[in-house]
């Protein structure tokens, strides 16, 4: 009996031992696959050369609203007309693009007695942007744009309208596309009284009440371009 204890401990034991050594160890690290997303692979960069815009496939839109009415907008597009780029290794060196004022157009207003065809036309006069006079405006580079990590890419250049040249910061994204044109987009705000445009802003008038207009005018950039060759 004596001997028959030490014996079931030892056989117990090597069981044990047994059992631990093919049981799962959950415990252990596993190793995970990498995690790649599409925000962090890098975008390709465009082919070295020069690029045109494709006006039918590009648009410029432009929003405005009042200050003391928090729900009003005023909402609408501008026609490029034309305009192109180089890229050189890895970087957009010049650049330009002209608009067509004439081709202004309202998407929508918030003033609906109004309505977007009398608001085309006020924006035109000599109120707002003086289209008979100043027929179109343009944006040209001022230095070398690099296309960094994500196609994100910042231009700096000067913003013409109304015959006021001012510089502008514009962060955008550039993307190559599989059939090998460019996409381009891009957001920006202006202060429009620095291009003379200064029609109800209440840093000009006053007692405007809700009439104030507010000097910020919200653009966004959706271009198409394609290589010349």
């Amino acid at each position: 009996m004596s001997r028959t204890i030490p014996i079931l401990i030892l056989v117990l034991i090597i069981l044990v031992g047994l059992i631990w050594f093919i049981w799962p160890k959950t415990n252990e690290p596993v190793e995970e696959s990498p995690i790649t997303t599409e925000n962090s692979a890098p975008a390709a960069v465009p082919a070295d050369g020069e690029y045109n815009f494709v006006a039918s496939e590009s648009k410029v839109g432009w929003r405005g609203s009042k200050t003391l009415i928090a729900s009003y907008e005023d909402l609408g597009q501008v026609e490029i007309e034309q305009g192109s780029f180089r890229v050189s290794g890895g970087t957009i060196s010049e650049g330009s693009v002209v608009f067509d004022m004439n081709s202004l157009s309202a998407d929508n207003t918030s003033n609906t007695r109004l309505g977007v065809d009398a608001l085309v036309r006020h924006l035109k006069s000599e109120d707002f942007l003086e289209v008979e006079a100043y027929p179109t405006a343009s944006f040209t580079m001022s230095e070398p744009a690099v296309i960094g990590a994500g196609g994100a890419t910042t231009l700096v250049g000067d913003l013409m309208i109304k015959g006021q040249t001012n510089s502008v910061t514009i962060p955008t994204r550039v993307t190559k596309m599989a059939d090998g044109t460019v996409a381009i987009t891009g957001d920006l705000s202006i202060d429009r009284t620095n291009w003379r445009i200064r029609y109800n802003s209440s840093r000009f008038f006053q007692d405007l009440g809700d009439n104030v207009i507010d000097d910020e005018v919200q653009i966004k950039i959706e271009a198409v371009a394609e290589p010349t060759s």
